[in-house]
């Protein structure tokens, strides 16, 4: 059995172990610095951001370590992606410590560096969970369609897909037709909004979507994460039917 990398009952002495509050606190410090930035600059870029709440008194509060009578102000989810978006960093990178260890999600719970982007940015490992916090399937998967749909989107992008797929020559660019169809089929099954795809490439899926709905329709075929069998990719191994 696996040992458990995702949450745990915290052990550490408090005082050593940065809650989420303190390394979002260093890593503003740090990326402003290396931006070359003030604080009262890195509020001017807040407010350009939108983030208008971002005053340089309320960086200065955020960054600054707690204290008795002075606690740090609380960060918002608005806060967080204005921050992200004002420093030009994923908001990911501000809730990942500078360095290894455990981090203080919240009072008595503690997450290492590695579960906690898991957790925040999922893919296949699913390091986070443990037996007292099982994570719900349906939203991973949902996180996971949009991934392989972006993915699609990107090769059909790079492919030069317009002239593949109008010839309809069954190679990367039309495969991976097939895996964006697919991954929206499957989201509007649970009940999910797909994405808009840009303009160039949702005239493609258009020219696919023929062959890719003759190839659902057929009671039995080599399937690929669920789907039909994708020219240009490897089906695993199973038949659907």
């Amino acid at each position: 059995m696996s040992p458990n990398l995702g949450y745990r009952r915290s052990v550490a002495e408090p005082q050593n172990t940065p809650s989420v509050g303190d390394v979002l606190a260093d890593r503003i410090r740090h990326y402003r610095t290396i931006h070359g930035w003030s604080v009262r600059a890195l509020a001017e870029q807040c407010a350009a951001a939108g983030a208008t709440k971002l005053t340089e008194q309320a960086l200065v509060n955020l960054e600054r370590k707690p204290a008795p009578g002075r606690p740090r102000r609380s960060v918002t989810v608005e806060d967080w992606l204005g921050l992200a978006l004002a420093l030009r960093v994923p908001p990911l990178a501000l809730l990942m410590p500078a360095k290894s260890g455990e981090v203080e999600v919240f009072p008595g719970r503690t997450m290492s560096k590695a579960a906690l982007m898991e957790w925040i940015a999922p893919t296949d490992d699913h390091w986070h969970q443990d037996d007292e916090t099982p994570e719900l399937p349906e939203a991973r998967r949902v996180i996971e369609l949009l991934r392989e749909f972006w993915q699609a989107v990107r090769i059909i992008k790079h492919e030069d897909g317009a002239g593949i797929v109008e010839r309809h020559e069954q190679g990367l660019a039309w495969g991976a037709g097939y895996l964006a169809l697919s991954a929206a089929e499957e989201m509007r099954g649970r009940g999910e909004m797909p994405p808009a795809a840009p303009e160039d490439v949702e005239r493609l899926l258009e020219l696919v979507r023929p062959a890719y709905e003759e190839e659902r329709s057929r009671p039995s075929r080599r399937v690929l994460r669920g789907g039909p069998q994708v020219p240009g990719f490897a089906p695993v191994e199973g038949d659907d039917g």
